[in-house]
């Protein structure tokens, strides 16, 4: 049940931790949201959203890296300058979220705190030896290990009056990292996670870190597996014995999507992979080379304090004035202000129908709360083009077939607006890597793709 009430949007970590404690018990954080889109504690009723707090963003500090609080994964995976300090795990892992529009939503500080089983951004900071940087009101400030953080339960850890600002990764040379991810689709949950973090000096392992994801409630160290390798010589490891060693006496949790002999066999294989192209990569032997990826406009919209109960947007350039509920859906908001190309489809982000472009980023309206886009500027499928004046990725559709059943391909237009947006001459793997999140039961993707690819090329020769 929504027991939502009121709704802010602060300028500044100081403001939103004064919110905290003002309000205690009955208030909770938001960045991306798409958790408390789907789902939210029953005692919440004061929502702090730290989204347009300036906490955005990657940037070395001397013998740090340090990445703001509400990076999003898609940030992490096209952030090039992650490879060059070892931190290929954390890119890795940024691409594996789910589908685009949720990559764009989903920031790092959320899947650090969210505790959710499958997180992916968690595994990989594990095993990269990243530390939280923690701030309370007050003025109090503190650092974390992510191996204290994950002590207990992270919200405990941190406290009611704390709020994370930022992950630091420590700068090293010789480091190699991998993330490996099992999952019935790409855009899908883990059913199981590695992390393996390693450097080669003078062809001897050192610093070997293994963390584990999707086998208990928070991701955990393998510790008997790095002791087996710590001082070996890379010739001398063996990396299938190291995966045995690294599910022998784990105590792993089953539920509906894998049993705990699957995820035992199948973890054990997945750490003997990771390590494998870890020591490739920190030997030199092998480089990262992923596909151009979007990265998420930025949020410009100016903090505006509480939203309150009139939500003023502009939806397909017609401004737009609705009376709404703190805790409510902007996927309701939208089909009953009549944007009903906005499809509902799973509601819960993983199938693109209901896509939309919040001040040019691509986001699902599912998984978003209407107050979160408060005098923010949203476009639809009818607003990139319509049946009198269409744009050439709809018309590409239809040229190609691509238009069948018809009820992903708004979705679908959006999605490949944003990426032609960015990207205006993706290979095919750029495309299908970007186009992740939009599901299609018709077409088997050869058309949609096709139309993708003409539709670039159309706009290329009139740029």
């Amino acid at each position: 049940m929504n027991t939502v009430e009121r709704f802010f949007i602060p300028k500044s970590v100081d403001e939103a931790l004064a919110l905290l404690a003002e309000y205690g018990d009955q208030a909770a954080i938001i960045a991306g949201g798409s958790l408390q889109a789907l789902r939210l504690p029953s005692r919440v009723q004061i929502l702090i959203d730290l989204l347009r707090c300036g906490l955005e963003g990657i940037e070395s500090k001397g013998d740090v890296v340090h990445i703001g609080a509400t990076t999003t994964a898609a940030t992490l995976a096209a952030t090039d300058g992650l490879s060059a300090i070892g931190a290929d795990a954390l890119r890795e892992a940024g691409a594996g979220v789910s589908g685009q529009a949720v990559r764009n939503q989903v920031t790092l500080a959320g899947n650090l705190v969210g505790t959710m089983t499958w997180a992916d951004l968690s595994v990989a900071c594990l095993a990269l030896d990243a530390r939280v940087l923690i701030s309370a009101h007050g003025g109090k400030k503190r650092t974390l290990s992510l191996t204290e953080l994950f002590d207990g339960h992270p919200k405990k850890v941190l406290g009611r009056d704390s709020i994370i600002t930022a992950v630091e990764l420590p700068r090293a040379r010789g480091v190699g990292s991998a993330f490996v991810k099992q999952s019935r689709t790409v855009a899908d949950l883990a059913l199981v996670s590695v992390a393996a973090s390693v450097r080669v000096d003078k062809g001897v392992l050192r610093d070997v870190r293994i963390a584990l994801g999707s086998v208990q409630p928070r991701p955990v160290r393998a510790a008997d597996a790095e002791r087996m390798l710590e001082g070996v010589a890379v010739e001398d490891a063996d990396f299938a014995a190291a995966g045995k060693a690294a599910t022998d006496g784990l105590k792993i949790t089953a539920d509906i999507r894998a049993s705990k002999e699957y995820r035992r066999e199948v973890l054990a294989v997945s750490v003997k992979r990771a390590l494998e192209t870890a020591v490739a990569r920190a030997s030199g032997k092998a480089k990262y080379s992923p596909p151009r990826r979007p990265v998420p406009a930025p949020w410009t919209r100016a903090p505006v304090g509480e939203v309150g109960g009139l939500l003023k947007i502009t939806v397909d350039g017609v401004p737009h004035r609705a009376h709404i509920k703190a805790g409510e859906n902007l996927l309701d908001v939208l089909r009953r202000l009549g944007a009903v190309s906005v499809k509902r489809g799973c509601s819960e982000g993983y199938c693109g129908t209901c896509a939309i472009l919040v001040e040019g980023r691509l986001l699902n309206a599912c998984l978003l709360l209407a107050s979160q886009v408060q005098g923010c500027k949203i476009t639809t499928a009818v607003g990139i083009g319509t049946i009198f004046d269409p744009h050439p990725i709809q018309t590409a559709l239809v040229e190609e077939g691509a238009v069948q059943c018809g009820f992903c391909t708004p979705g679908w237009v959006v999605a490949t607006k944003s990426l032609l947006d960015q990207i205006p001459d993706p290979t095919d793997e750029e495309a299908r890597a970007a186009m992740d999140g939009n599901l299609c039961r018709c077409t088997g993707y050869v058309k949609p793709l096709a139309a993708l690819q003409n539709a670039a090329a159309t706009l290329r020769k009139r740029s």
